[in-house]
């Protein structure tokens, strides 16, 4: 019996043979498959195999990262493989993968990403996670964030004051001082 998905199978196996009263000789098989069933989850949301995990935006220089759940809905223990990253390898990292997951459990694991500093626009990389579940190995996904620029921003009080503004200082008298705050 090798099953290739859960559940209850059934089967007869008919042995022909020259008995007069019992031919053919019958018996009825059953088994149940027990597979795991992996699924991965970005907080709330599930990233189907094939599906993208965003990271949050960061600029050049930071740290930007995410935690990924992997449950395992099946029957069966969840055995995690090796990964395969493909892409910017130098700016990612995956830390903290679990090797297994019991039969309705879960696990997390961390995705770091740093982009070094000039870096702009959006990087990503591939993950393929091999593990047993029969029609999800490897589970693959891609990974992706987006390297922002710095913004300045200047205001008086609660007014912004645009780019290359002529902003009069006041006057200023020999004895005081003059301007705004």
């Amino acid at each position: 019996f090798d099953p290739s998905k859960m559940g209850l199978h059934t089967a007869q196996l008919k042995i022909t043979n020259s008995d007069i009263d019992e031919n053919p000789y019958i018996i009825n098989l059953t088994g149940i498959g027990l597979t795991p069933d992996i699924n991965l989850k970005q907080g709330s949301i599930n990233i189907a195999s094939g599906g993208n995990i965003v990271l949050p935006s960061v600029l050049a220089g930071e740290l930007s990262e995410t935690i990924v759940t992997i449950e395992n809905l099946g029957n069966d223990v969840l055995n995690i493989g090796t990964i395969n990253i493909l892409g910017n390898t130098g700016e990612f990292q995956v830390n903290n993968m679990p090797t297994s997951i019991p039969v309705g459990g879960q696990a997390n694991f961390q995705v770091r990403f740093t982009p070094p500093f000039g870096a702009t626009g959006v990087k990503n990389i591939t993950l393929n996670l091999f593990n047993n579940d029969f029609d999800e190995n490897p589970y693959v996904m891609t990974i992706s964030a987006t390297i922002v620029e710095p913004e300045i921003n200047v205001r008086e009080g609660n007014v912004n004051i645009p780019h290359q503004t002529v902003f009069d200082m006041g006057t200023i008298t020999e004895a005081g001082f003059g301007g705004t705050n």
